[in-house]
């Protein structure tokens, strides 16, 4: 923009002049208003207490039942009273009634509700209680008196400083007020059951207090009725002895979860990959679908597509690449034909054989589908029975080793102590705080139990749990022990106590029971033993080129390595095997003589005659019914196995 003088010139004095003139009319005004105006309503209020009259009763239950009568002087455009409560760790409130006391005496009971209405009263957080006595409408209060009695509770207003002896300390006034008390009287009652040094009841009257002065009354007590101190009481000698009981479960199930692990040779030191490789394998391994169980947990479609591998390489059957046929189907699709006699082969092999060559010798990927459209089919369901008892037959699982007696009792524990604490009538501030752990707590062990089931068939998995296990256990106990140093704890409510007890002593005995590590040592040997397998046939792959054997094909899909071997070892146009026969040095024998690979495709990892590991493993998907594509996904691969501690105080005014 080509800036412009004449412009400037005439704008900038424009400017300065409509700013002169702001600035004078708003002079002229503040001069012209009256010295002596009014200002408008609710600019200045004021409210002071003509009298407070406090009646106190301390019953045998350490509950302190209180009667204020409020003679309250409004002046200005007030809504109504309010009066805020200082509840204390260990203490709760209960308000009964709020009443309207006439000048003639006449009483009017407030009804809780909206405070769009007079004579409502609301109680918001616990302890803010306001009461409407005016609407907005009318005109502001001019030194106008009004009556109020509060009638409430305090529960929990007892300090123990030891064994049936206790203070208490309670403020009869409100400290946080906007005007002063003319007039102030207390009386402090004490049921037959406490003694003190002085007489009951005990009054006590004063004058003149300025806002911010409270009237805090001292009072040592006794215990001297019939029977223990009040029942909602715990002394801190149980509450030291529950404690204790609770470091001494962590260490117990430190110890249950070590030596449970060591029996089961879980600290002992895992093979190294390297010496497990071939000479594992010519030593007869189970079938390779029986491996994959062992390293999967479940039987899915890597152990359906090991069996047809190792089917294919026994001869028993044969396969290779043919157009895709039928809407939808891939390019190429893989055709299987069975080259041995249904009555020859035996367990899981018959079970899948007849299922997938259900009408004649030879089937394929669109043949299935088109054939179980109507009823769906899950391949790995067909196997899962005959796998899981091979692998039973080559490593016993052993017994489960934990207690169902232990696991009903620990949710009961775990869901009966919040239920304690809320039924306790002692209000133990720390409730919530206990209920918020027990959320923590239960969020804690969902996710320790996913993490379980989800690592149970790994050796190290179940190290780790079981490590994670004891450690939330003793920052638990750890945290209950702080917990039980806080003050106001020990002169919680007795089920408060008790309820956050039984839960945390429910949540370990859970949090043992799912990280208890299951299976037998031949077992978890096994499981090992497949791992370091695993790990050495992923480092071979990681070779350049990689140098692997054909007869291991099976094994590489069963242990999920499938999509891994494709991509490593598919080269377009190469046959397997184009290598030669040169095998890495210390690989061991191969099966049948056949030549290392060095990235040519195997039989299902392309460049082969027979097809390629993505054919393979549409045949070995499961096929969804309409029910159940409409209402979710199949589960082919589902497991086979599972403040201050005084009462009283707080503020009052209006609002």
């Amino acid at each position: 923009m080509v800036p412009c003088p004449l412009l400037e010139d005439v704008t900038v004095p424009l400017a300065t002049a409509a700013l002169r003139l702001v600035v004078a009319a708003a002079v002229a005004l503040l001069v012209a208003a009256p010295a002596g105006a009014a200002p408008p309503d609710g600019a200045e209020r004021t409210l002071r207490w003509r009298a407070l009259d406090v009646d106190a009763r301390l019953d045998n239950q350490g509950t302190l039942h209180v009667v204020e009568r409020h003679a309250m002087v409004f002046d200005g455009a007030w809504n109504g009273g309010e009066r805020v409560f200082r509840v204390g760790s260990g203490q709760r409130l209960r308000l009964d009634r709020v009443v309207r006391v006439e000048p003639e005496g006449r009483e009017v009971a407030l009804a809780e509700g909206s405070l769009d209405e007079v004579d409502r009263w609301a109680l918001s957080d616990g302890t803010r209680l306001r009461w409407r006595s005016r609407r907005p409408s009318e005109p502001p209060y001019r030194e106008a008196l009004l009556t109020y009695r509060l009638e409430y509770r305090l529960l929990g207003v007892l300090q123990e400083e030891g064994e049936g002896r206790f203070r208490l300390s309670h403020d009869f006034a409100f400290p946080d007020r906007p005007g002063p008390i003319e007039s102030l009287r207390m009386r402090l009652e004490l049921d037959p059951g406490w003694r003190s040094e002085q007489a009951s009841p005990i009054e006590e009257r004063l004058a003149d207090l300025e806002p911010g002065r409270g009237a805090v009354l001292e009072l040592p007590l006794e215990w001297s009725g019939a029977g223990g101190p009040p029942s909602h009481y715990l002394s801190r000698e149980w509450v030291r002895a529950l404690v204790a009981a609770l470091a001494l479960l962590a260490v117990a199930a430190a110890g249950a979860l070590g030596w449970r692990q060591q029996g089961l040779g879980l600290f002992e030191r895992a093979p190294a990959p390297v010496e497990v490789g071939p000479g594992w394998l010519a030593g007869g391994p189970p079938a390779p679908e029986v491996v994959g169980l062992a390293w999967h947990g479940r039987v899915g479609s890597p152990e359906v597509s090991a069996v047809l591998a190792r089917m294919e390489r026994e001869g028993k059957l044969s396969s290779r690449l043919v157009p895709g046929r039928g809407k939808g189907a891939p390019a190429q699709e893989l055709e299987l034909r069975l080259r041995a006699s249904l009555g020859a082969l035996r367990g899981h092999e018959h079970a899948l054989a007849r299922a997938l060559f259900f009408d004649g010798e030879v089937t394929t990927a669109s043949g299935l589908k088109a054939h179980y459209r109507r009823a769906g089919f899950d391949p790995a369901a067909v196997i899962r029975d005959g796998v899981e008892t091979a692998l039973q037959a080559a490593a016993p699982q052993g017994a489960a080793g934990t207690s169902r007696i232990a696991a009903v009792a620990g949710w009961l524990l775990l869901l009966g102590g919040p239920v304690a604490t809320l039924m306790d009538d002692t209000g133990y501030d720390g409730s919530m705080a206990a209920l918020s752990g027990w959320v923590a707590g239960l969020a804690g062990l969902a996710l320790l139990a996913t993490l379980a089931a989800l690592g149970r068939h790994r050796p190290a998995a179940q190290v780790w749990t079981a490590s994670l296990a004891v450690a939330v256990v003793t920052a638990g106990a750890a945290g209950v022990v702080q917990l039980a140093r806080a003050r106001g704890m020990a002169q919680a409510g007795q089920l408060t106590v008790l309820g956050a007890a039984a839960a945390w002593l429910g949540l370990a005995l859970l949090l043992v029971l799912v990280a208890w590590p299951r299976g037998s040592r031949e077992r978890i040997a096994f499981q090992r033993r497949v791992g370091a397998l695993r790990a050495w046939l992923r480092a071979r792959l990681q070779e350049r080129p990689p140098r692997l054997e054909p007869a291991w094909e099976p094994l590489l899909i069963a242990l999920g390595l499938g999509p891994e071997a494709e991509r490593r070892l598919a080269v377009a146009g190469e046959p397997a095997g184009s290598a030669g026969s040169d095998r890495p040095s210390g690989t061991g024998p191969s099966s049948g003589g056949e030549p290392a690979w060095s990235g040519g495709g195997g039989r299902f990892f392309g460049g082969g005659a027979s097809g390629s590991w993505s054919a393979l493993a549409a045949v070995a998907s499961p096929i969804s019914s309409p029910a159940s594509s409409s209402g979710g996904s199949s589960s082919s691969s589902s497991s086979s196995s599972s403040s201050s501690s005084s009462s009283g105080g707080g503020g009052g005014g209006g609002w």
